[in-house]
């Protein structure tokens, strides 16, 4: 099946990017987006990988920005970079919780708000009338398991 587009709009690794001067790592996640983008580009599709850390409301505008001009549209957001707390919340250190509620929470938001406007202009003016946004968590919400930031 041929893909019109493809954008990828969230770095599922953050903080590993942030320090990375504006690229993307060569090995790993890098590699894999690379690849990702070629197999893309070779079924006549259009990808547009970038690099954001989501968690800075600005970067994560301009990545919803970024993708709507140079793609034309934006018909589907899909929210999908996580972290969950490990070890045991007591004595966990307070940074660690808040870097995860920055990025499951506030970087949702700050996605799904750039992105807003310009899916509800898909859905008025699109050929399907539908535009979608996808927020994918975890099972780990569901369940107490130990040493996962819960407690017995």
């Amino acid at each position: 099946m041929a893909l019109p587009s493809a954008p990828i709009l969230a770095d599922p690794e953050p903080l590993a990017a942030v320090g990375n001067a504006g690229r993307l790592p060569k090995g790993g996640l890098g590699r894999r987006l690379e690849d990702l983008a070629a197999g893309i580009r070779g079924q006549g599709g259009t990808p547009l990988v970038m690099e954001c850390d989501v968690t800075d409301q600005e970067q994560a505008a301009a990545a919803v920005e970024r993708t709507a001009t140079e793609l034309g549209r934006l018909d589907t957001l899909v929210n999908n970079a996580g972290v969950m707390l490990l070890g045991p919340a007591a004595g966990a250190p307070l940074a660690e919780w808040q870097q995860m509620v920055e990025l499951n929470v506030l970087g949702l938001l700050y996605c799904a708000r750039a992105a807003l406007p310009h899916l509800r202009r898909a859905a008025a003016d699109g050929p399907r009338q539908v535009a979608d946004m996808v927020n994918v968590s975890s099972v780990a919400g569901r369940f107490a398991v130990t040493a996962t930031g819960y407690t017995r």
